[in-house]
């Protein structure tokens, strides 16, 4: 690095960034990784004749890169409110920073944005985190976090601009199941059931990470409507409800307990306390306890 430290006002600063973040980004997100990442993130701070410190010595003298990154570096770590001063630190020194042209620029303020809008998604600052990654997207056009923006009008409950929002997220990255399940959730506490389920049932039958949360959500619509019925064929539908080794155990405990609700309210006791005697394998949902000691009793077991 001291090489690097020595010739790089003769070479290309903006490239040899380029490749410093993309460097430690891989890094930083490799467990196990963090000692070495320190190092080479200070090394690269030594060379960009920057610094890694949380309050910097000469904060008018610092490259935006390094800010990003120990922004980054706060974020992995828990540190949310480090985090959010980094990454503002990190626009702020953008603007003093030599992009070959306004596209880099762009795309680099847009990634800064995209960033600080995942640090108020922890902070549970919805207004900030729609605002932050609408101006990611007016500069990118396209960011992987899109649904933050209807994501945080459904947590403001706007949800008219939540519906609105995750639409025109849909129209331009159809396949972004995160936006479709953020819109059937507004649509739903809209009162509009019926175009939720539409849209729970497309991500309920995906592979994304929210379907079991989705067919959870259409069962409640079924329950909502005294479809006890409907509901219980929800339940049955989507296997993988059931199995811990694709849903987080917490979802498998709540799909438990509300098909244990459906086959008690259709007088099927016995498999009805089967489940609900799973659900509380896989959590500590109260209404499970209770009813499984209905049932028991129900059943003449106690």
């Amino acid at each position: 690095m001291m090489t690097h430290d020595a010739t790089l006002d003769h070479t290309d600063k903006y490239q040899f960034g380029v490749f410093i973040q993309e460097m430690l980004e891989q890094m930083l997100w490799t467990n196990g990784a963090d000692l070495f990442s320190a190092i080479m993130l200070q090394a690269a701070a030594d060379a960009m004749h920057s610094d890694t410190q949380l309050s910097e010595d000469k904060p008018h003298n610092i490259n935006y890169v390094i800010d990003a990154l120990v922004g980054q570096s706060w974020y992995m770590k828990g540190f949310y409110d480090n985090a959010l001063k980094k990454y503002q630190e990190a626009l702020t020194d953008s603007a003093s920073a030599r992009f070959p042209n306004e596209e880099e620029k762009d795309v680099a303020l847009a990634n800064i944005y995209e960033a600080t809008a995942q640090v108020y998604e922890r902070l549970n600052q919805y207004a900030d985190l729609a605002a932050y990654e609408k101006a990611a997207i007016a500069l990118r056009r396209r960011t992987p976090d899109q649904y933050y923006v209807c994501y945080g009008y459904y947590q403001l409950k706007d949800f008219g601009s939540a519906i609105r929002e995750c639409t025109e997220a849909l129209q331009d990255q159809p396949a972004n199941l995160k936006a479709r399940y953020w819109r059937a959730r507004a649509h739903q506490d809209a009162g509009d059931k019926g175009a939720a389920l539409k849209d729970f049932e497309m991500v309920a039958n995906s592979e994304d990470s929210f379907r079991a949360s989705a067919a959870i959500e259409m069962s409640m619509i079924y329950f909502g409507r005294g479809d006890n019925r409907g509901a219980l064929s929800i339940l049955n539908e989507y296997k993988y409800l059931y199995d811990p080794n694709f849903t987080i155990k917490s979802d498998v405990a709540v799909a438990y307990n509300n098909r244990c609700y459906a086959l008690m309210q259709l007088d099927k006791l016995r498999e009805a306390l089967a489940d609900c005697t799973a659900s509380l394998k896989y959590g500590n949902i109260p209404d499970s306890y209770r009813k499984e000691r209905e049932l028991l009793k129900r059943l003449g077991a106690i």
